[in-house]
């Protein structure tokens, strides 16, 4: 019991998306963003339209929300993010092939979703689906009125074609989560600045 409030509150103090961060890099060099990710070594933060990846073992100081922060905090958040990624990859959810679940959600409005295990947005693609093709099926067969068939058919396709590009891009990230490494090199940092 007492193991598992520990991890609550340990928890309830990680990193988000919400939180400004203000590294001090060895060089001196400071590099402030929003907290996005941390993996491999890499912290990775966002601002300025872009993504910056700093190695965690290169930041000697730093800032949360404005606040100045014991520098074995971070690196206590660095492993707390590092063993979430570690326990994914060790049992990861099922992902099919972003070409599977791309032939399905064309195939068929939320099965690319469903194949991935996400009901809710499988529901309501589905939905949608069923929607604009019992229009298009109502006018044909029942009000007789061809000339809306055509427009509700092109409709539904681009609605399978935006729910196909949403569940291959899904499917990519799920399994670029599992790729141990990156390339150490950050982005936008120099990791050894006297070096020409």
């Amino acid at each position: 019991m007492l193991f598992s409030l520990c991890l609550w509150v340990a928890s309830a103090w990680a990193l988000d998306g919400n939180d400004r961060l203000d590294l001090t890099l060895g060089s001196g060099e400071v590099i402030s963003g929003w907290y996005y990710t941390a993996q491999d070594g890499l912290v990775v933060l966002s601002g300025d339209n872009r993504f910056t990846e700093v190695p965690v073992d290169h930041v000697i100081a730093w800032r949360c929300n404005g606040a100045t922060r014991l520098l074995v905090d971070f690196e206590a958040e660095m492993d707390g993010a590092q063993s979430v990624v570690d326990a994914y990859r060790l049992d990861p959810p099922s992902t099919p092939s972003p070409m599977v679940v791309g032939t399905l959600a064309m195939g068929l409005g939320g099965a690319g979703h469903a194949a991935l295990g996400d009901w809710g947005q499988a529901a309501g693609y589905a939905l949608v689906d069923v929607v604009f093709l019992g229009l298009a099926a109502h006018n044909l067969f029942v009000a007789e009125n061809g000339a809306v068939v055509l427009p509700l058919l092109g409709l539904d396709l681009l609605f399978r074609g935006y729910a196909t590009g949403e569940v291959v891009r899904e499917a990519k990230r799920r399994r670029a989560r599992l790729e141990p490494g990156r390339d150490p090199t950050p982005t936008g940092v120099d990791p050894d600045p006297g070096h020409e």
